[in-house]
């Protein structure tokens, strides 16, 4: 018979165990089915696992008080013990004081236990989330045994404390792989800063020699057609222009990706124009346009950058946008080049 005291000394002894604290579950398992077996007097005591499909139990430790020893590795196919497992799934707690005769566990008996001589048995379910995920098994061999419900109450209270250390396992799991993926996304952030820092100075690099490369060939290459030409008004304009926008070719992109967005190319063409103060007259003749498409042009300008204020200066308006662009990234300058210089 199991007393009040009893079982407060089941807690306080279950509790305190390093294992249970740890959420070690196999060691704490070999702990309380050692414990089973003396406090209840039983010679078999076993943890089993149901399988994650729920097709089979199997024990995956069980403590022979006989032997003084622990075993593992029997397995019950769920589907062949119909009766016993629906009671134990839906009562959570199988009481049998006559194996042999128990309509739940007779059709056990030829398979497990008279074999194992187990003439009693208490199984109580080891649940997660409500969902019972196995059972720890008390038989008693050779004799029957009537079980008081303090011993049920006891045998709940172990199988509870199993329940818990199982759960507290699998959450540290989930920390411990979660802190994994901290530990590899702080590596590849690392990596990737590394890899940021050399593609910025490959960039710088490729900028200063691209930047160069144009200021050294091919604005000579600008000059010596505008020479040829003649001064034209349009051609000279024009290699004053791609010479400004070279010049500012160093800073970012951010306005330019924002303005050709939302603008067509004939349109950022324009805005780019207007910028630098040209009048629709001389736009239409460096894009050989008529005067009344760029000011449609200019109109849808306003428009799609939502410039709703008509006292807004266009001019003033575009030039601050193109503040810090780089022009010849976004296919411009060549075909600005070619509609400039075709006549020549």
């Amino acid at each position: 018979m199991v007393n009040t005291s009893k079982i407060l000394e089941i807690i306080d002894f279950l509790r305190i165990q390093e294992s249970f604290i740890n959420a070690n579950p196999l060691k704490f398992e070999k702990i309380v089915t050692k414990k089973c077996s003396e406090f209840f007097d039983v010679e078999l005591a076993g943890v089993w696992f149901f399988s994650d499909d729920q097709t089979t139990l199997s024990s995956k430790i069980v403590f022979n008080a006989d032997s003084k020893r622990f075993h593992s590795g029997e397995s019950l196919k769920i589907s062949d013990y119909p009766k016993y497992f629906e009671k134990i799934l839906s009562k959570q707690c199988l009481v049998a004081i006559d194996t042999f005769m128990d309509d739940a566990t007779s059709e056990l008996v030829d398979v497990y236990m008279r074999p194992h001589n187990v003439h009693s048995i208490l199984d109580t379910a080891i649940t997660e989330r409500g969902n019972i995920i196995g059972i720890l098994c008390l038989e008693k061999k050779e004799v029957q045994r009537r079980w008081s419900r303090d011993e049920i109450l006891a045998a709940e209270i172990f199988a509870d404390f199993l329940s818990f250390c199982c759960c507290s396992a699998k959450n540290e799991s989930l920390i411990n792989s979660y802190q994994q993926s901290q530990l590899k996304l702080n590596e590849l952030n690392k990596s990737m800063s590394v890899l940021i820092s050399r593609m910025d100075d490959e960039i710088k690099t490729f900028k200063d020699n691209y930047t160069l490369n144009l200021k050294n060939n091919i604005l000579p290459i600008l000059h010596e057609l505008a020479s040829k030409s003649g001064g034209t008004f349009e051609v000279t304009k024009l290699v004053k222009l791609v010479e400004k926008f070279i010049c500012e070719f160093e800073t970012p992109l951010t306005t330019q990706i924002t303005m050709q967005s939302v603008l067509s190319l004939q349109e950022y063409k324009v805005a780019q124009l207007v910028s630098e103060g040209l009048q629709s007259k001389d736009i239409a003749s460096i894009l050989s346009l008529s005067k009344m498409t760029v000011d449609t042009h200019k109109r849808n300008i306003r428009k799609k950058l939502a410039i709703t204020n008509k006292e807004v200066n266009l001019k003033n308006y575009l030039k601050q946008l193109f503040k810090g662009q780089r022009l010849l990234s976004c296919g411009f300058i060549p075909t600005f080049c070619l509609s400039g210089l075709s006549f020549i």
